[in-house]
């Protein structure tokens, strides 16, 4: 990824392609648009799915009751907004 110009995790990448995959309606299942979505949430914010997956835990324990990852696009999508604008880490 660094001869591409990325210095990111690439286990941070990896999580990231796992959970962009869950948007097919956007990418259509295209790796190359899924990969540079995954690409541009860790340039803005490097821990980026690391932060998400924390916010959907907190989230699912809140309202749910119980810990853990809860795999919903409309959770994921709720939550994504606020670990881009966190300025508490990173």
């Amino acid at each position: 990824m660094k001869k591409m110009g990325y210095t990111f995790n690439p286990n941070e990448f990896h999580i990231g392609m796992n959970v962009e995959m869950e948007h097919q309606d956007v990418t259509n299942g295209n790796v190359v648009k899924t990969a540079k979505i995954a690409a541009a949430h860790l340039t803005e914010k490097p821990n980026y799915y690391t932060l998400l997956k924390k916010y959907i835990e907190k989230e699912s324990t809140v309202k749910y009751g119980f810990g853990g990852t809860v795999g919903t696009t409309r959770l994921i999508s709720k939550t994504a907004s606020a670990v881009r604008n966190s300025n508490s880490e990173n």
